[in-house]
């Protein structure tokens, strides 16, 4: 969490919080997909402290979430994707990670800092592309509710998506 919320203050300032017009939610389920030690929060106590300025109201008081495994990211993904469709905001930027990207957006590899515009799909498309390889070859579910790269041409723009969403990958390694 700490390199999420560390990439979207360099990417919009110091200025953005939950009372700004730039406000930062901090949702634990767009946290890593794979249970590798430098996946792992921070206390809660210790994420207050150093970023008093955001609400964490969502965050257990320890880092002790369910461990990785393909079908409980799909889940997790899809919860992302249904609070995202629901969201009043108009425009969301997302700030998270790689691999859990592959299980949210529909089959595509970010590069390192990449920024992409994606959207939902109508429910006939979505239905038609809901299950797809990921960047890494795994057979995924993206759906019901896919999130699609916007084709920036007018003909792919039309009629096809119904909200659009940012994804921002963030850009530190695990050491």
């Amino acid at each position: 969490m700490r390199r999420t919320i560390e990439t979207a203050i360099t990417a919009f300032g110091t200025n953005v919080d939950a009372n700004k017009a730039l406000p930062i939610e901090v949702w634990p389920d767009l946290g890593e997909a794979h249970y590798a030690i430098c996946n792992r929060g921070s206390p809660l106590a210790v994420l207050r402290m150093e970023y008093p300025h955001l609400d964490f109201s969502e965050c257990n008081a320890e880092w002790i979430y369910e461990k990785h495994s393909r079908a409980d990211a799909e889940k997790r993904a899809e919860r992302i994707r249904r609070r995202l469709k629901e969201h009043p905001a108009q425009k969301i930027v997302v700030v998270t990670h790689r691999g859990f990207i592959a299980h949210l957006v529909e089959s595509y590899i970010f590069d390192n800092c990449e920024i992409g515009v994606f959207g939902f799909l109508s429910p006939e498309q979505a239905e038609l592309k809901r299950m797809g390889y990921n960047p890494d070859g795994v057979l995924t579910d993206y759906g019901p509710s896919v999130l699609s790269r916007v084709d920036t041409s007018r003909e792919g723009l039309e009629g096809r998506l119904q909200g659009r969403i940012r994804l921002r990958r963030t850009s530190r390694k695990c050491m």
